[in-house]
């Protein structure tokens, strides 16, 4: 007669066949397991986007790099062209300005919507630029212009006063008249230090070789009108009025080189120089928020991978503890009515 079955936990487990015991105590272990699969296939998913975006990040701080680089060569170049006027040093800088722009495109598909602030860098240094692009050319066009009144208009001046002096000069020396070829030809060296101050104020211009050079006009239009007083022949006289003529518009087109070359040195030394500082600035604003960026991506893939290597411990050992005690359960299902029915026997 076999005895009574008591009522335990395990009894449940032994009224089901031993199949059927193994597959119900699989099944919390196979969920775990599918659990840790979709946990793990996340934070894998999470890794790599993670990943392009720190890609991203590092792209576009090289980037930020290259546009800085390309902005102190495009203010060097400018730098040079200021004081040299060379037409190369021009060509050099549109290269400059294309190359910048191109990066510019670049670099806005590279921002994305939670980089409003770089964004907003990013227009402004834009605008300082392309408003920096349009002064230069309004450079150009006032070196074009100080060249214009240097070799188009004063140089013939100068020429045709040196020729008329020469005249001078040669016929009162022929005639012995060496007080006015003296003269004559203190006005020549006079008038030959003024085209040397054009030069030099064109290479270096201040306010001493202004003055210097009105200085010297006045003595020339002076000393002609002295000369203009002790000269007897009639082609002289003329040629002394043609002078004074001359000497006036030779002074006038100097002030004119000296207004133009005002506005000239203005638009270097304030304007373009305020542009290329303010541009500078937005530039090391952008580098800092594309490493503050940076910085932030690392440290969530950090945050990320510590997350998952728990995840992955917390479910390994929750499938461990669960497939321990199921095991247990399903091994005592059926070792329990074994030793009842060999007690019975006994």
């Amino acid at each position: 007669i076999l005895m009574p079955e008591k009522s335990s936990p395990f009894s449940v487990f032994s009224r089901f066949s031993i199949k059927v015991q193994i597959l119900v105590g699989f099944m919390p272990v196979l969920l775990v397991l599918v659990a840790l699969t979709l946990t793990s296939n996340a934070n894998f998913n999470s890794f790599f986007t993670q990943s392009d975006n720190l890609k991203k990040s590092t792209d576009r701080g090289m980037l930020i790099l290259e546009v800085g680089r390309d902005i102190v060569k495009l203010q060097r170049a400018v730098s040079v062209y200021s004081q040299a006027g060379y037409s190369g040093m021009v060509r050099k800088i549109h290269g400059l300005e294309k190359k910048l722009e191109g990066r510019f495109s670049l670099l806005e598909q590279s921002f994305e919507a939670q980089h409003v602030e770089s964004k907003k860098r990013f227009e402004r240094l834009t605008g300082h630029y392309y408003g920096y692009k349009e002064q230069f050319e309004d450079v150009i066009a006032r070196r074009k212009e100080i060249v214009r009144l240097t070799e188009d208009e004063a140089e013939p001046i100068h020429s045709e006063l040196q020729t008329l002096i020469q005249a001078i000069v040669q016929r009162n020396s022929e005639n012995e008249r060496h007080k006015v070829a003296m003269q004559a030809a203190s006005i020549g060296r006079n008038l030959l230090q003024v085209h040397i101050n054009f030069s030099v104020f064109l290479s270096t211009p201040d306010s001493k070789t202004i003055q210097d050079t009105k200085y010297l006009m006045k003595k020339i239009l002076k000393d002609t009108q002295a000369l203009g007083r002790d000269v007897t022949a009639p082609e002289s006289k003329a040629e002394i009025e043609k002078i004074e003529t001359l000497i006036g518009a030779y002074e006038q087109k100097f002030l004119e080189v000296v207004n133009v070359n005002r506005g000239y040195l203005a638009l270097i030394n304030v304007v373009l120089s305020g542009k290329a500082a303010e541009i500078d600035r937005l530039i090391g604003e952008l580098e800092e928020l594309d490493k503050e960026y940076l910085t932030n991506i690392n440290a969530q893939i950090d945050r990320n991978m510590q997350d998952s290597r728990n995840q992955y411990l917390l479910l390994s050992v929750v499938a461990a503890l669960t497939g321990i005690i199921l095991a247990l359960l399903i091994a005592l299902g059926i070792a329990n009515p074994i030793q009842r029915i060999a007690t019975t026997l006994s």
